[in-house]
Formats: structure tokens, sequence, C-alpha cells
């Protein structure tokens, strides 16, 4: 049986009909790409060509670039219905077009049509619209320059997509400052720059997104929860959440990335870093590592308000902004201190869970400046990041009589000396807070089984004055409620004095309960005198505020009365029994007279008296009365 067919071919602007006719039952089977493509080396893929080319065969399009090279038959169906089951009845001078081209969300159609249109020599070009290979954007003109690489990656998806017609916006704008261009997108997705047909990717569109988290220190790549087929504008873009990522731990382990909250796509975590890594105390999430909690959270001294980037200047600016991303999730702890605190970190950038390191000059753990109060600190304490107890407050700038890192006192200005006193203590940990008050809490006498102790200590705050590039000082009220310290705060320029203090009062506030107005020499100046605070003897007028007998008892030295405080009338021996908030009366081992205070209203002297005199109440003696 004989089977005539005919093929239609334009030569020389005339239209001429071919008739060709053949045994059926003779028949071979031809495939596409022997007329389509090419058919040396098989590849169904149309030759493209800036115009009808009947040596190739090619002809304009941009189908190359639309189709992997390891297409077949089916590949075509995405935009021509039944090309994969084409007989010889489709050479009919016609190209049919799908009427929704890779079976898109949206009706994607070709020159806002999906009917059949003629072959021509000279073609009438269009574009496609709503097509999901093109992220439902207009495309380019069919026929028109090729897509190249790089360049063209954000003619359909946007690099990285900002929502709108560039495709789902959810989080890539933010992962872009971290992950930037196009080669931070293969840390979440396969790289099809080095495909043989890198845009052939696109005619895949419906199909579920690859996603491939890559952890940098590990061959397990992270999960993503979310539906992989909604990512284009007319769906619904419901996101999942990430889990198993680096980029969304604590930044303390290179095996192990637990985040503090799973992170959702398109939610953003919250701004005080408590998502990944978490903040200071108050935040939802404190971050706990190493010694964070004593730099940055609650504990038992207090809370310190350093901020992140006191550590971290390199990284961070303030507590809460990102300063230079290069520095942050780059699988490093860059630790770089802020000039106002100096030194270094003797591990800056291990990674995370490496072996750790301490600081050294640093102005946080100094003695804060010399004797003397001019220039910098001259000495310091390198404690060991992580290590509990690898710095207590004697370590620094000596006990103060704290009792903790140290048997000694602090040496620098008048310290020895005022360290030497009890000031009413009983043990010597709260003599720090009788200068340095820093809580409103009731002054105590000792911590040790006092319920009230950490908070009137250390309350909450009482860090923010500590280590704060000042010296802080304020007096307890119970030793001048109107006390001040007339120096600058800032250390490094010098001592000052104090005024209206009652530890250099002339003491008469015992009993009237007001302080006089006092100054007192320069801080560091050395031992006072006597005189330099209640006068030798006391000089203040009998009953004004309180009576005073000592122009009396000028012949007695100080001793005889105040035995307990001065054995030697000239030098204070007993510092428990000085400025101590009470009058100590008291006289020397086999005392040559006594004292007794009897009642104003029964003046009538004892039957016994071994004295030279009788003082009924100070500042009203009777002289001469030698009873015995």
């Amino acid at each position: 049986m004989k089977t005539s067919t005919k093929m239609y071919m334009w030569l020389y602007g005339g239209l001429i009909t071919l008739i060709f006719t053949f045994n059926a039952g003779n028949a071979l089977a031809i495939e596409c790409y022997e007329c389509h493509g090419s058919k040396n080396i098989p590849d169904y893929r149309p030759v493209d060509s800036p115009f009808r080319n009947i040596s190739s065969g090619g002809f304009q399009g941009n189908h190359r670039t639309h189709m992997d090279p390891a297409a077949n038959a089916s590949t075509c169906t995405k935009c021509h219905p039944g090309a994969d089951h084409y007989g010889q009845g489709h050479r009919n001078t016609q190209i049919d077009i799908s009427p929704n081209i890779n079976n898109s969300p949206l009706t994607a159609t070709y020159r806002n049509g999906s009917t059949a249109f003629p072959q021509r020599p000279t073609p009438r070009l269009g574009s496609c619209s709503n097509v999901n290979c093109h992220f439902e954007n207009e495309t380019p003109t069919w026929g028109g320059a090729t897509f190249t690489v790089p360049e063209s990656c954000t003619k359909c998806h946007g690099s990285p997509p900002e929502g709108a017609n560039s495709g789902a916006v959810g989080s890539h704008a933010k992962h872009d400052l971290y992950y930037s261009g196009l080669n931070g997108f293969a840390g979440c997705h396969a790289d099809h720059r080095t495909d043989a047909g890198p845009f052939s990717h696109a005619t895949s569109a419906g199909r579920n997104l690859i996603v491939a988290i890559q952890n940098p220190f590990s061959s397990v790549n992270g999960s993503y929860s979310g539906t992989l087929n909604d990512y284009l504008p007319s769906q619904s873009n419901q996101f999942g959440s990430c889990s198993n990522v680096y980029c969304h731990s604590r930044g303390d382990s290179k095996t192990i990335f637990v985040p503090n909250s799973e992170p959702t796509w398109g939610t953003p975590l919250p701004s005080d870093c408590t998502g990944c890594h978490g903040n200071g105390h108050g935040t939802a999430a404190e971050i706990t590592s190493g010694s964070h909690t004593m730099h940055v959270g609650k504990y038992y001294y207090g809370q310190y308000v350093f901020v992140c980037s006191t550590c971290h200047s390199s990284t961070a600016s303030g507590n809460q902004v990102i300063s230079n991303s290069a520095n942050h999730v780059n699988k490093k702890i860059d630790i770089v201190m802020n000039p106002a605190a100096g030194g270094t970190y003797t591990a800056n950038g291990h990674a995370p869970g490496g072996t750790v390191g301490e600081c050294t000059n640093v102005y946080c753990h100094s003695n804060v400046q010399p004797d003397g109060g001019i220039g910098g600190p001259t000495a310091y304490d390198n404690p060991k990041w992580g290590v509990v107890n690898s710095v207590f407050c004697g370590d620094c700038h000596a006990t103060g009589g704290h009792g903790h890192g140290s048997v000694s006192r602090m040496a620098t200005g008048s310290h020895s000396r005022h360290l030497a006193y009890a000031f009413t203590t009983i043990t010597e940990t709260v003599k720090c807070m009788i200068c340095h008050k820093y809580t409103n809490y009731p002054f105590i006498t000792t911590c040790s089984g006092n319920p009230d102790a950490n908070v009137t200590c250390h309350a909450a705050g009482t860090s923010a004055k500590h280590a704060n590039g000042k010296i802080d000082v304020r007096l307890d009220p119970t030793f001048g409620n109107m006390s001040a310290y007339l120096g600058s705060p800032e250390p490094g320029n010098g001592y000052s004095n104090c005024t209206n203090t009652y530890c250099h009062s002339n003491g008469t506030s015992i009993s009237s309960g007001t302080i006089p107005p006092t100054t007192t020499t320069n801080w560091g100046s050395g031992t006072l005198a006597c005189d330099a605070c209640h006068g030798t003897p006391p000089g203040y007028a009998n009953g004004q505020p309180k009576a005073n007998s000592h122009a009396k008892h000028t012949g007695f030295s100080c001793s005889r009365c105040h035995y307990g405080t001065t054995t030697t009338s000239t030098t204070v021996t007993s510092t428990s029994l000085h400025v101590n908030k009470a009058y100590n009366v008291s006289g020397p081992p086999n005392p040559l007279h006594l004292h007794l205070s009897l009642p104003p209203a029964e003046p009538a002297p004892p039957t016994v008296v071994t004295t030279t005199h009788l003082c009924f109440n100070w500042g009203k003696c009777i002289f001469g009365r030698i009873m015995g």
C-alpha cells in the first residue's frame, strides 16, 4: 500500500508543496530531534538561530536555554501538548501551544492566546504571561537575547526574592545580609550555575523546591518542615521552620545545633537576639555559655550591664545591633574588646565549642588607677573564660576587707587606714558599702547569718556601679546623710575630699542626731591627728549641741577616760572603739578615780567613793570632794 504525504516549504518567497510517496509498510520511525534538534549527537532541543537556517534547521526561539540537554519528547509537552506522541500528521503548518503553559497555577499563555497559529518565514514572536517558570512575570520576547549566568539569575525570582512578582520574600532579605549574592543561596538550595543547562531548572517550576541546608561543620544537612511547592507569588506561601542548623544555633558547638527557639521562615526572630544564643538578664532567654551569666545575666552578685559590643566590638554595636554581619554566623567566635575596655582575648576567632582563652590587660579586671590617683591601671588579673571562681574581688583591686581572693587590703589612697576601722561592723564583708553604697537598703553590720545580706550588698542593679569606668563614692546615710565626695568619678585624675561625714566630725551627732558641717583633707593625705576632727580636747561649747566638760579635764590625758580607745593618748589603739557611733568611756587598769553617772534628780553621793572627784552627769562635775 502506498501512502502520500505533503510537506510544505517556503522557497524563494513561494510556497512549494512536495509530495512524497512511500510504502507504508516500509516506513521507518524517526525521532523528533531528526527534524527539530541535532542528529549527529542526538539532542531533542530545537536549534536556536536568529533566522530560519535551512542548513542547521535552526529558527528563532530560546529552546536550548529552556530545555535540559537530556530532554526527551515528553519535555516538549510543557508548552506543546501531545508532543510526546506526535505522529506524521502533526506536520500541518501549525504550532500548537498549551492553553496553560507548564501547568501553571495561574493560566499561563503565549501571546495571550492558547490556539494554534501558523508557521511563518518571519514569525510574529511574543511573550508568556503568568507562567510559573518565570515566577508569573511577563517574560522577555521569545527568541530574544539568551539568558546568561550569572547576570540573568535575577530575571525570574529575584536575588534574593523580595516579594510581589519576584517570589515569596520569606526571610530571604535577612539571610542575604549573611549569605549574600549568588554564592549565598547555595547554602540552602541547589546551585545550577554550573549545570549544562543552567536555566533549564526553571521549566520544572511546580515541582518541589530543593531545600538542602548545608551545615558548615557537618555533612548532615539541616531540615525544613514547610511545604515545598508553595513558593509562587499567587500561592499561599505558608512557610515552615528550620531545624538542626548551625546558623540558628546557640553558637557554642560544632556538632549540636540547638536554638533557643526554632526559626520559622518569613517570621522575624526576636530583635534582642534571644532566638538563637540569648541575651542578658531580663530577656526571654539568657545566654549562659562560658562566663556570660556573670557578665550579662542575673547572678548572686547582682546584674552587670555590659553590652555585647564591650567584648564583641567587631561584630555588634550596643546590645542588639549587628554592625558587621561578616563576623556573625561565620563559624568563629570573634572577641575584640571595645577600646574603652582595652586589652585582648587570647583565643579570638576560635571555633564554637573550641578551646577558650583568657582576657589580658582589660580595664574591667584591673586595679583601675595607681596609688595617687593619676593615670590608668597598673595591674590586671587575667581570668579564664568559663572557669568558675577564676577571679575574686581581691584579684583586681585587693579585697578591701572583703575576704575573697586575697588576704591583703587595698593600699591605694587612704584605704589602708579606713579599712583598719570596724565602723560598727562585725564582719569585714560589709565595709566596702560604707563608702560605696550602691543600694538603698538599710545598713547592716554583718552578712553572716543575715537573710537580707545579699540584697543589701548585691541587689539587682548594683553591678551597674562596678567596672563602669567610674569610681562611684556614695556614703551610707548612717555615716553622713548629707555627705559627699567632691572629686570627679572618672579614675586617673587625682584625689579629692569628703564633706559632712560622721567619720570626720566632732562626734556630737551621736547625741544630737545631726552631723555638723565638716571638710576632710584629700583622700590619700596620710594619717590625721586627733584635732583634725574633734579637737584635743574636743572644743565644742558645753550644751551646744551636747554637754562638754573636756575643758575642765585638761589636766588629764585622753587615756585616763578613754583607755579602751587610746592607751597612749596620741594614737588610736583600738579602731573598733573609734568612729563606732558610741561614746566609750573606760579608765586604765587600777584607776585613780571612778566616774559614776547618776540621775540629775538624785544628786546624793554614794557611801563609798574612791575617786578624786565625782561627776553626776558629764558637763556637771563636783570638784574637790575627796572621799574614802
